[in-house]
């Protein structure tokens, strides 16, 4: 639990790593409507999907549970506004979000993208999320909003001339170190909002189910220093699927919401998060 005042506060469901595929179907209701419930019953801002929302490509059949698994997510949505971010480019595969853009719920579900502010704004009727537009300066938002995907090479290095592995993954640590750079200087201009970040992805000092430990520099992991150069006051983390904290950030991973795969013993669940 992070806390900026006493003055006003702001309530969040932050959960990751859903993974929702057929066969997996009650797991994931039972994950997603538990939260439901416990945001209706103590009241909720905003419900935070921090990646790999599905298992992989999925067919728009009844086998698949399609339909059902959008329904689960309206209900979030019907509490408080959605927002979500791409996982891994294999479970949320290219373009398969948008879907729940088009649902119709009371409040809004919103995918966020790479390098974007995002306001969370409200009125007597309903909440929603949208991009923050300096020309529609009519309504102040409540938060600030970023959301960065797990970091892919097609769209980090499109114009970074990279050759060879190894330059490959410098360049796009360097890329995503800039990215998080841009966002603090967004995040400067909104020192009164609080600002919460979605992030997908490996962090240098985070830990496996199976104690596999994520170190500096390995593969395409952030480092605690680029997490913490965007100012957010919470940074909603999913890949890792074992529950824990960033050192001493308020960065966190709240696992997956089943045991998905081996070595997974933690008690599935979500964070709950009041800023």
């Amino acid at each position: 639990r992070t806390t900026r005042g006493r003055d006003c506060s702001m309530r969040i469901y932050h959960l990751a790593d859903i993974h929702a595929r057929h066969d997996r179907y009650d797991e994931v209701a039972t994950s997603l409507r538990t939260a439901r419930d416990d945001a209706r019953k103590n009241g909720a801002d905003l419900f935070v999907l921090a990646g790999d929302t599905w298992d992989g490509p999925v067919q728009n059949t009844a086998g698949a549970r399609f339909a059902d698994f959008l329904s689960l997510v309206r209900e979030l949505a019907d509490v408080a506004p959605v927002v979500m971010i791409y996982g891994t480019p294999t479970h949320d595969t290219e373009g398969s979000l948008e879907v729940f853009e088009q649902i119709q719920a009371r409040n809004s579900i919103t995918i966020l993208r790479p390098g974007k502010a995002y306001g969370l704004y409200c009125d007597s009727n309903r909440a929603w999320v949208s991009a923050i537009d300096r020309d529609k300066g009519y309504m102040t938002p409540e938060a600030l909003l970023f959301g960065v995907p797990e970091p892919n090479k097609k769209w980090l290095l499109a114009n970074a001339g990279a050759t060879g592995k190894d330059e490959a993954d410098e360049a796009v640590r360097i890329a995503m170190r800039n990215l998080f750079l841009g966002l603090g200087g967004i995040r400067k201009n909104h020192p009164g909002l609080p600002c919460v970040l979605l992030y997908h992805g490996q962090v240098a000092g985070a830990r496996s189910a199976t104690g596999f430990g994520v170190e500096r520099g390995t593969g395409l992991a952030v480092t605690r220093d680029d997490l913490e150069a965007v100012g957010a006051d919470y940074i909603a983390l999913g890949d890792i699927h074992e529950p824990q904290q960033i050192g001493d950030l308020p960065a966190y991973y709240p696992g997956s919401v089943y045991p998905k795969d081996f070595g997974e013993t933690h008690q599935a669940g979500c964070n709950v998060v009041e800023i």
